[in-house]
């Protein structure tokens, strides 16, 4: 009997009689009954690698050949001693089967992106200068380009100059500085961009009227001037013109004519009117830039005042200004007992208005307040001076239908251009004499 205990060959032999038989044993074939990886799950960012290792069982299995395999190769690949390469974000399963049943086991990848931190952010502007009222677009640029985190926010050192919504773009809110800052939520990297915020109205044409107490109305003209009484005003600034054509085109420009209180803003069908609208742009009649702007509203009048950083003066600061507040010498007009050297009226205008600033200032350095065209100012209309305020503030009533104009104009007789002469009109109506310019509250 022949037992084969192993591969190879063996001849027998008995006695002396022989016969030969040639044995050829084989290794016994162990089977693969299962495969395991090291890990089932891993995670890797783009570009990283990782070694798994299979585990073929049993221990002796005869034919331990393994192969690998990924289910997306362009998330992850895998080679042939089983080295994991990250490629880009996803997911996707790393196989290993056996070559002998088949056997498999697996492991899970999760590739994540590569994090690019960022180095630097830059802004397209580090300065600038701008009006009340304006918009800028700050953009920001966060470096390397290829940062995997480019998210920014946007902060003002004094939002009560200047805002920033969340996607750079600055609105400037009153005079001033203030520093917008753009911070990376990666690293908190920042940029900066001064804002120099001016007002809209330039600041030599403000003249500072130092307040005081005075007498506000006169025994000798009308009856609405009546009581004369003491009126205590603040300091505020005044302009030092009426607002010209110039100025109220910007304006127009900004804001449109828009309707209010039943009528435009500025009457520009009138005859009279030095502004006119060219393809969709208010522009002013060559050489009237400087004229006073005329045949405007009340409402025009306030919206502009607004619009420039400031307000409609009221009765009692006009008159004070008019009369040179605590310079004062006590005169009719403002600057002056002689009418002509101070204003533009119905004796010498030669019935139009005329550049500002051509006659005398008064004593606070202020043109025009008497002549060339009336001036509105914020009070509501009242017979007489019974119950006015005394601390300069503007007399608002019920009458809204009447609002109060100061200074005469070019069309008027002295009478009516004297510093306590009161006029009046509907806020929506427009003459070619009817004016303004602005005040404006001392911080």
């Amino acid at each position: 009997m022949v037992t084969a205990i192993k591969e190879g060959k063996a001849t027998t032999k008995d006695g002396n009689k022989t016969a030969n038989c040639s044995v050829t044993v084989k290794a016994k074939v162990i089977n693969v009954t299962e495969v395991k990886l090291d890990k089932t799950d891993i995670t890797k960012v783009e570009g990283e690698t990782e070694q798994l290792t299979a585990t073929v069982l049993p221990d002796n299995a005869t034919n331990k050949t393994v192969i690998w395999s990924s289910s997306d190769k362009s998330i992850a690949t895998v080679n042939d001693k089983g080295l994991v390469t990250a490629v880009k974000k996803g997911t996707t399963t790393i196989t290993v089967t056996t070559k002998d049943g088949n056997k498999t086991a697996t492991c899970n990848v999760t590739v994540k992106a590569k994090v690019i931190h960022v180095t630097e952010v830059k802004l397209n502007k580090t300065a600038i200068t701008k009006t009340v009222d304006e918009i800028e677009q700050l953009t920001a640029t966060v470096l390397p380009e290829n940062a995997t985190n480019k998210t920014v926010t946007w902060s003002s050192s004094n939002e009560a100059i200047v805002i920033v919504d969340a996607a750079g773009k600055v609105t400037t809110v009153e005079k001033g500085t203030a520093t917008i800052t753009v911070t990376t939520k990666d690293g908190n990297k920042t940029a900066t961009c001064e804002v120099t915020v001016k007002s809209k109205y330039p600041e030599d044409l403000k003249v500072l009227v130092k307040g005081g107490t005075f007498k506000m109305g006169s025994n000798n003209g009308y009856d609405n001037e009546k009581p004369i009484h003491s009126v205590t005003v603040s300091d505020f600034y005044i302009g030092k013109y009426e607002v010209t054509n110039a100025q109220f085109v910007e304006f127009l420009n900004a804001k449109g004519n828009q309707r209010e209180g039943g009528d435009t803003w500025l009457d520009i069908d009138s005859k009279h009117c030095q502004i006119y609208k060219d393809n969709g742009i208010f522009k002013v009649k060559d050489g009237k830039e400087n004229y006073p702007v005329m045949e405007v509203t009340w409402y025009g009048a306030r919206a502009c005042a607004q619009w420039l950083g400031g307000r409609l003066p009221s009765e009692a600061e006009w008159e004070y200004a008019a009369r040179g507040g605590n310079k004062s010498k006590g005169y009719k007009y403002s600057g002056s007992n002689i009418i002509g050297h101070v204003a533009w009226y119905s004796n010498n205008s030669g019935r139009h208005t005329h550049t500002v600033g051509t006659k005398k200032a008064n004593e606070l350095g202020i043109y025009d307040m008497t002549g060339n065209v009336w001036e509105w100012c914020e009070d509501t209309e009242h017979d007489n001076y019974n119950g006015a305020p005394t601390d300069g503030t503007a007399w608002v009533g019920n009458n809204y239908m009447l609002r109060m104009r100061r200074g005469g104009s070019w069309f008027e007789i002295p009478k009516n251009s004297r510093v306590a002469c009161r006029g009046y009109e509907r806020p929506d109506i427009t003459f070619d004499d009817d004016g303004f310019r602005v005040a404006f509250d001392k911080k």
